[in-house]
């Protein structure tokens, strides 16, 4: 996955509040379905007083000058600009009020936000730390459909040149590709997702195919250099004389299978089979469909979409997919937001099979071709959504159980759904979405080992997280995404036996796809203690030399001791558990009993990266002290079974011939040399109240590590 920065999309005030189409088309539209148009030529601009970052007025006057030739260089629209005028101010926060959002005036003003402050009044507090812009027609009328004036206001906070927490920075390329993206909204021009998987592949190459008009920053530079949807979309707005004779047309309409009424908020592709990516056209059905109105025939503009500017004799396919639900609110593409869930598989129009009276066709056909010539407007290519069920393990509740390895399964979740309470993994972190179409799985092993998940071979983004506990009460204990290569997630995680472990693969910012999931199983302990930072693995409270010797690694991972910056950023050696807790007391009663059962291991040798043990350099391990619970002076008999649980599991790390154990001691002879050595989880038993294990281990050379982890159980 990429970081990603906000294109705020088109700033709807005043009069033109109505009639949003939000579309990969135009943003405005009348209740018969024309869209808003400039009238006026050439189109008016006023630029700020004031500089815009680190340009000053001239500088950015300039950029924004060069921004709208970059529109008006489309050969076959017919769109020409001209700066009006300086404003009279340098506008401020203050004085914003004076300028955006005011109809009558005569002024259409490209306002600079110098430092972000413009942009947090009217979008709120540390907004301007992620819109880089915003723009659109401000007023008009619809009869005629006309746009009188307009805005833009671009965020300089982000090339001031200034690089801190909350004030990121882009090169200038980036910043001039956002402003040519933002004057595409000043003319009517929504957001487009044509191209979603080159933007969301985390890969450079292919970027150039993904439109300007994308709702995220993808590749600044090639967002500055208008792909064919972008020019399509422009031109069917303002159409070169000679526009419809020398390009060609595909119109039709999306309908459900099962009901045959129209479907809104489907993005429609018209693809060259010759060259697919980069000459790709998109529009979403219904995007000039204005829902009540009393229009004649706007009805038939609901599920409608028209895919103009098309290569003369190029043969095309058209496919449908929903739109992401990443693209939402000022990210939308499409009239609806969140947009809707397709009521099947994404698919391509099938000619003859492509009717009401025979679906399913089949989705993964790669489609009929449509030769097109110079003047041609074919109609009536309608495209019939295949409607299938969500996977039956769509809740977290249908979790399919897994109890035997290796296991795997295919399925398809692009109709899979997220419940309100399920949980966000933990793995992604803010500004991120939430990933969304879970589907669960629930495994448990009678034998306590290593247990490895993958989703690699899915054709889509996923997330993988486990979890401890029960649905709507669950606690995490691992999480990925994008590893160990490409967009495929993994994990290797130790399970402790007989206990159930929930199982989520979510999407990232994309519709779901084909999943393979893979689940294997051994016996042998595995590396745990990798993770970059916070990770799973507990240092404890020893010295930074020495605090890769030896690790605890509870399940479920602990909360951070501290979030401080400079701090170690790693779990606390303090855990807790409320007694009948499934997410963190495994004794196996629902009810309260007066004690918890932790799950425990101890891991040596550790190539830890993070910064709590970056210090440390594994060697090997000689002696292993428990010095709490004391073997020879146990305060009761919890603590005895406590004390030779964990003994044993230690004394299993060492190889032939095995390691002495004796009065609390454990010698490696040989020394345990094997790096990142860990024991399976442990049941490790706490009366309501708090149990403290403690240990100090022998590197040669006398090194030691002392740690302590504390076990609370809650009443």
């Amino acid at each position: 996955m990429r970081e990603r920065l906000a294109l705020a999309g088109a700033l709807a005030l005043l009069a033109l509040s109505a009639a949003p189409g939000l579309a990969a088309g135009p943003i405005f539209v009348a209740d018969d379905g024309a869209p808003l148009v400039w009238r006026i030529r050439p189109v008016p601009w006023s630029s700020d007083r004031g500089g815009l970052g680190v340009l000053d007025e001239a500088a950015a006057r300039q950029l924004v000058a060069d921004g709208f030739a970059v529109w008006a260089a489309v050969p076959t629209a017919d769109i020409a600009f001209a700066a009006a005028g300086a404003l009279p101010v340098d506008v401020g926060a203050p004085d914003v009020g004076r300028f955006v959002g005011v109809c009558d005036d005569g002024v259409s003003p490209i306002v600079f936000d110098t430092d972000g402050a413009i942009t947090d009044a009217l979008f709120g507090a540390g907004a301007s730390g992620s819109i880089l812009g915003f723009a659109g027609p401000e007023c008009g009328t619809f009869s005629p459909p006309e746009i009188t004036e307009a805005s833009a206001v671009l965020n300089g906070k982000f090339i001031d040149g200034v690089a801190s927490a909350g004030n990121a920075e882009v090169s200038l390329d980036v910043f001039r590709g956002v402003m040519i993206h933002e004057l595409g909204h000043y003319v009517n021009l929504d957001h487009s997702q044509i191209n979603l998987l080159e933007a969301f592949d985390g890969a450079s190459a292919g970027d150039d195919a993904i439109a300007t008009m994308f709702p995220f920053v993808v590749s600044g530079p090639e967002m500055a250099t208008l792909a064919r949807d972008d020019e399509a979309s422009l031109s069917g707005l303002y159409p070169a004389d000679d526009f419809a004779a020398t390009t060609a047309a595909i119109t039709g309409e999306v309908r459900r299978g099962d009901t045959d009424a129209p479907f809104r908020g489907a993005f429609v592709i018209a693809r060259n089979v010759e060259d697919p990516r980069r000459d790709a056209v998109g529009w979403v059905s219904g995007a000039r469909h204005v829902p009540g109105s009393s229009a004649p025939d706007a009805a038939a503009l609901a599920g409608a979409y028209e895919l103009a500017g098309l290569t003369p004799g190029a043969r095309y396919t058209i496919e449908v997919e929903a739109v992401s639900p990443l693209f939402a609110g000022g990210s939308s593409v499409g009239p609806l937001s969140p947009p809707p869930t397709l009521p099947g598989p994404p698919e391509r129009w099938s000619g003859g099979d492509e009717a009401a009276t025979n679906p399913p066709d089949d989705p993964t056909a790669s489609g009929v071709e449509i030769p097109v010539a110079a003047g041609d407007l074919v109609s009536g290519v309608d495209v019939v959504l295949n409607v299938t069920l969500p996977p039956p393990n769509d809740a977290c509740g249908a979790a399919t159980d897994v109890t035997s390895f290796p296991f795997t399964t295919t399925i398809e979740t692009r109709l899979a759904t997220s419940a309100a309470g399920d949980p966000t993994p933990r793995c992604l972190a803010a500004p991120n979405p939430k990933a969304s179409k879970s589907v669960w799985f629930r495994l448990a092993s009678p034998l306590a080992g290593t247990l490895t998940l993958s989703t690699a071979g899915s054709d889509y983004d996923t997330v993988l997280t486990a979890w401890t506990g029960t649905c709507g009460s669950l606690a995490g204990v691992a999480c990925n995404d994008d590893g160990p290569s490409g967009l495929a997630a993994g994990v290797t995680l130790p399970i402790a036996a007989e206990t159930p472990y929930l199982v989520a693969v979510t999407d990232f910012a994309s519709t779901g796809g084909t999943l393979v999931f893979t689940a294997t199983f051994e016996l042998a302990p595995t590396p745990a203690c990798r993770a970059d930072a916070p990770g799973e693995c507990i240092p404890g409270s020893g010295a930074p030399r020495t605090d890769c010797v030896t690790e605890w690694l509870v399940q479920p991972v602990p909360p951070l001791a501290s979030t401080r910056p400079g701090t170690r950023y790693a779990p606390s050696y303090r855990a807790s558990c409320r007694d009948g807790d499934p997410r963190c007391d495994f004794d196996g009663s629902a009810t309260k009993n007066g004690r918890c059962v932790f799950h425990v291991a101890i891991c040596a040798n550790n190539v830890d990266p993070r910064p709590a043990a970056r210090r440390c350099v594994p060697s090997t391990l000689d002696e292993y002290y428990l010095l709490a619970p004391s073997v020879e002076r146990p305060r009761d008999a919890v603590d005895a079974a406590n004390a030779a649980t964990l003994l044993a599991a230690v004394a299993g790390l060492g190889v032939p011939p095995a390691p002495t154990v004796a009065a609390g001691r454990v010698a490696f002879s040989p020394a345990l040399a094997t790096l990142d050595r860990c024991t399976t989880l442990q049941p490790i038993v706490v009366p309501v109240g708090t149990r403290v294990l403690r240990s100090r281990a022998l590197t040669p050379g006398a090194r030691s590590d002392t740690d302590q982890l504390r076990l609370r159980c809650l009443k």
